[in-house]
């Protein structure tokens, strides 16, 4: 057996072509912009027999965005072309990358080839406009409850066991339900 290792099996494929590459970075110039993209594959990713792992936005996203904002910062960037394909993730990192990102930028222009989720859709609303297609959405912002390694209760849940304590009643009584 050979123990020479594959050259090619260590080397990892770029995103885009060069072509592309350079098609995109006429583009920035010419619209004086940053580009970024936050892309999450619709798979999970198998950890071990028995678990998945599912791409979202995290914490790690937000040292990224940091990153990215020094850099737009040095060069004195206003201006970015955001994309945005993405089933969400956790709340308040994609509120803090959301608030990074406008505090940040004059303008932004957000695209969603497809689906901008939950936490994406969030980031997606921080835009000046936002470019979708005909088979683009936006979804509600859907705050999970993580318990015990879980995720058991989305915010439609949580309502319903709210209504069953004492003392909601009050809290309802200032808060006005929108029925269309």
């Amino acid at each position: 057996m050979d123990d020479s290792t594959n050259d090619d099996a260590l080397t990892a494929e770029p995103l885009l072509e060069l072509d592309d590459q350079l098609h995109l970075q006429e583009w920035a110039n010419k619209d004086s912009c940053a580009l970024l993209a936050f892309i999450a594959p619709y798979v999970a990713m198998r950890l071990n027999p028995a678990s998945e792992a599912y791409a979202s936005i995290g914490f790690h996203e937000e040292f990224g965005i940091e990153s990215f904002l020094e850099k737009c910062q040095h060069a004195n960037v206003k201006k970015l072309h955001l994309l945005v394909n993405s089933p969400g993730g956790g709340v308040v990192s994609s509120y803090k990358v959301a608030t990074a990102l406008r505090s940040h930028f004059d303008h932004i222009r957000v695209f969603v080839p497809h689906m901008a989720a939950s936490g994406g859709t969030l980031i997606a609303l921080t835009g000046n406009e936002i470019v979708m297609g005909m088979m683009s959405h936006l979804t509600p912002l859907d705050p999970q409850v993580h318990y015990k390694g879980n995720y058991p209760f989305g915010s439609s849940r949580l309502m319903t066991i709210f209504e069953n304590l004492p003392g909601f009643v009050a809290i309802r009584l200032t808060h006005r339900r929108i029925r269309l």
